[in-house]
């Protein structure tokens, strides 16, 4: 089926994070949230404009389909004298059926400005196969799902549903900030898609990106754990990103800094969704693993070893934890070692070389026997974009034991489905880890991964983006339709 043979599809649009501290003040008079818009306004609160046709033709002069009701009865159409251009007519004097608040794309473009040095395309598809698991689920919902990426050779490949066109160009591989990609843009833009997903800011591109393509198609960006520049560079943030039609973050309230920088304007403009899953399951055939793995329970760390991490106040907060369960054994996994020799240290000052041990690192598709063969995931992060690792955890139904962050918070499910502490506070980790222990290991395990199916899986993740998406191509459409003629 051809991009615009395709019907566009509908669906609920997403409720905004009421909670997202503001700046700004949306336009338009407020109302309560699920309550019935005012007569004669948008869901936005905004006025349509008087020369919108509210009868058949609603496709072509009223794009987001803004009939309003009264009681949740449909209004009598005025009389059009338009014809019946561009869409769905109705006989005259017939109400029309409203579709919902916002659409499904029909088409994505994933924008990478970004890539890695690997030898070939196909190696980078595979390196990045935690994301591009998401862009399939996506395209299994009947979304033509294209990603541009920068790369040092050209090459087209489809693979999995989804089609990788990458676009030589002699930018270095981070390409900076105020570089313009003109080979990636210019194939881009041909493609004519619906919304276009940009992974991480880029504020001059995105700006540029804008003007480029057409007025209806929306651009949505997904945060990465960036944090709001500031001085003369957030001034610069707030005039290029003020066309953004959505951002997506893991948890809503890693918007609030945007927001308080004034880059986001409006709380609907924010969405939550993972950045990646993973296929990890928790089928267990016994607890062997490459190096063997012994206790009861046993307690899984993976994870870079550096002061974020803060791998010493998790090791302390077991230490306790022990006192009340000898026989708990951790294992720490980790690629980066920055405080290897003070977590050394600590364990032979703390006499837990029988209760800890360091096994070095694995390939991740080793990783997941090392998961399957464990009770518990621990982590002591200060803070993260999402939590690559918490997810393949949760995928094999290792229960979490990790900090009260805000993205932690979410893949978790407000704690529901592990259990939380604060950062930094090993008797805050030594209690987690106490409940955790008391509590039926089985039932836990069932509980995480039920979790990762319903939020953290490519199926989830894709559901999510795409209510995010909808809701951009409805703001896009909105503001094109209501534009002073």
């Amino acid at each position: 089926m051809t991009r615009a043979s395709r019907p566009m599809t509908t669906m609920n649009s997403s409720k905004p994070f009421s909670t997202l501290p503001m700046t700004r003040q949306p336009t338009g008079p407020c109302w309560t949230p699920g309550a019935q818009p005012p007569p004669h306004r948008t869901a936005h609160g905004m006025r349509l404009r008087t020369s919108l046709c509210t009868r058949g033709c609603w496709r072509r002069h009223d794009p987001l389909g803004i009939l309003l009701h009264r009681r949740g009865e449909p209004t009598q159409p005025p009389a059009c004298d338009r014809g019946s251009r561009g869409g769905r007519v109705a006989p005259h004097g017939q109400p029309v059926s409203a579709p919902a608040n916002s659409f499904a794309p029909r088409s994505v473009a994933v924008m990478n400005y970004f890539y890695d040095e690997v030898r070939s395309p196909e190696a980078l598809i595979d390196r990045y196969r935690s994301t591009n698991g998401v862009w399939e689920a996506v395209a299994r919902d009947g979304v033509e799902v294209t990603v541009f990426q920068r790369f040092g050779s050209a090459a087209t490949i489809d693979h999995r549903g989804v089609r990788y066109q990458f676009v030589a160009d002699r930018h270095r591989t981070i390409l900076p900030a105020w570089m313009y990609p003109r080979a990636l843009h210019h194939a881009a833009i041909a493609a004519e898609c619906d919304v276009y997903h940009i992974n991480s800011y880029f504020p001059l591109q995105s700006a540029i990106l804008r003007r480029q393509i057409r007025a209806s198609a929306a651009i949505v960006h997904q945060d990465h754990a960036a944090l709001p520049r500031t001085g003369l560079r957030r001034l610069w943030d707030r005039a290029l990103l003020r066309h953004a039609d959505g951002f997506v973050f893991v948890s809503g309230l890693q918007g609030a800094p945007w927001a308080e920088a004034g880059v986001i304007r409006s709380p609907d403009l924010v969405h939550e969704a993972m950045e990646g899953s993973t296929g990890f399951t928790p089928e267990r055939t016994g607890k062997q693993t490459p190096g063997g793995m012994e206790g009861d329970p046993t307690v899984l760390w993976v994870g870079r070893l550096n002061h974020n991490k803060d791998p010493l106040v998790a090791l302390a907060g077991f230490r306790e934890a022990l006192r009340d369960n000898p026989r708990a054994r951790l294992y720490i996994i980790a690629h980066e070692t920055d405080l290897a020799d003070a977590v050394r240290a600590q364990i032979e000052a703390d006499s837990l070389q029988d209760a800890v041990q360091m096994p070095g690192a694995f390939p991740h598709e080793a990783m997941e026997d090392w998961y399957r063969a464990a009770d518990y995931f621990l982590l002591g992060s200060h803070k993260e974009g999402s939590g690559f690792a918490l997810a393949e955890a949760m995928a094999c139904g290792v229960v979490p034991v990790v900090t009260d962050i805000p993205s932690f918070r979410k893949m978790t499910g407000d704690g529901r489905a592990g259990y939380l502490w604060e950062p930094g506070n090993a008797a805050s980790c030594a209690a987690a880890l106490r409940r955790a222990f008391a509590q039926p290991r089985d039932e836990g395990s069932r509980a995480a991964r039920a979790q990762f199916e319903a939020h953290l899986s490519f199926d989830a993740i894709a559901r999510d983006l795409l209510k995010a998406y909808g809701a951009a191509v409805e703001r896009r459409l909105y503001q094109k339709a209501t534009r002073p003629s």
